[in-house]
């Protein structure tokens, strides 16, 4: 779900040089009134020292704004790193407990500090299901910090931005959005109730069946327009997942990245498919291949996931369904019809199936 730390040695270089530049004292306790007293005399220092270490870390890709500041934020990476100092000063001055003192240059644990709290503040009090949607599946579970699953799934809905913006910027089909809201829209449900009235994630979270169905690219309600919703939810999930597997893979998956640079490069303006404008090379359909047997044994699961795995692999599930067959020319759908029988049938019924039949 995203990388928190670096080993660039750059990275490490800068840190120590910030951290001499500043030459801030540790912090002689968590208690809130030692954190006051602290900041009364090193607060500008400690701010901009935070400044400047974000501002590096978001700028080579090590931490990411939108988790601190949500998917909403526009602004440059010293901007983003002004904030977020801000943001843990004035959260250093007011927030009740801090059971463990980072030093200052452990920024991830800082940041997931932010976050986690901000998360829970956020909906301990309003949103009794979050905490229970991000519990593990045995409730009586031990569960040291309730922090680290709430940002966990904030960063879950983070990279879902990612990987939505990047299919339409790709593909120049803005609708695809739409669309696979609409087909991952049982599989949100879950989060839609636990984050209601989150004011971060907007659509991401909203899993009204009628409000998805008329927001589609389909919206009618007659059985043709029932058919083509499928149609056009199963190939924008596709597209997500395939998106989605191939920033997780190995470098040297080369039929998967030409997979995706032909499925999430420029498409047909005409729905519901929008199929691939650039042909598709053998290798190109391998990739396609490629990621539906990574599809299967992802959303296998295992005995150990926690929720927000299973959530990931619900909704990337919704990409497995005979419809996607409709973004291939019809030979090379036709070559593949039995092998994704298979696939699907090894799954059992009811996986990755649309509400409306395909």
């Amino acid at each position: 779900m995203g990388r928190l730390t670096s080993t660039d040695p750059e990275h490490d270089a800068a840190r120590a040089w910030l951290a001499q530049r500043c030459e801030v004292p540790p912090l002689p306790s968590g208690s809130l009134e030692a954190r006051r007293a602290f900041l009364d005399t090193y607060g500008d220092v400690v701010w901009a020292f935070w400044r400047d270490l974000f501002s590096l870390a978001y700028a080579e890709g090590s931490l990411r704004p939108s988790v601190a500041l949500g998917i909403t934020w526009r602004g440059s990476d010293a901007d983003a790193g002004a904030e977020v100092a801000d943001r843990l000063l004035e959260a250093l001055r007011s927030r009740p407990t801090l059971d463990e003192v980072p030093a200052w240059t452990q920024i991830e644990r800082w940041h997931a500090w932010l976050v986690g709290t901000r998360a829970v503040e956020a909906h301990r009090k309003g949103q009794p299901r979050l905490l229970a949607l991000t519990r593990d599946a045995d409730p009586h579970g031990p569960l040291d910090d309730d922090t680290r699953p709430l940002a966990d799934l904030e960063r879950l809905l983070d990279r879902w931005t990612d990987v939505l913006r990047a299919i339409i910027t790709g593909t120049g089909i803005a609708t695809l959005e739409l669309d696979w809201l609409w087909a991952t829209r049982r599989a949100r449900k879950p989060l839609a109730e636990a984050f209601a009235g989150h004011p971060d994630y907007g659509r991401l979270t909203d899993a009204d069946l009628d409000a998805c169905i008329r927001r589609s690219s389909e919206p009618g309600n007659d059985r043709a327009d029932r058919t083509r919703r499928s149609r056009a939810g199963a190939c924008a999930a596709f597209r997500f997942d395939l998106e989605d597997l191939a920033r997780g893979a190995d470098p040297g998956a080369a039929a998967l990245m030409s997979a995706r640079s032909v499925f999430i490069g420029p498409a047909e303006p005409e729905g519901p498919y929008h199929r691939p404008k650039a042909p598709i090379s053998p290798e190109a359909f391998a990739g396609f291949k490629d990621a539906l047997t990574r599809l299967v044994a992802l959303c296998a699961g295992a005995a150990t996931d926690g929720p927000v795995e299973r959530l990931r692999r619900d909704v990337l599930a919704c990409g497995l369904n005979k419809s996607i067959l409709r973004l291939l020319p019809a030979a090379l759908a036709g070559r593949l019809e039995h092998e994704l029988d298979a696939l699907l049938a090894s799954r059992g019924p009811g996986h990755g199936q649309p509400e409306e039949a395909s």
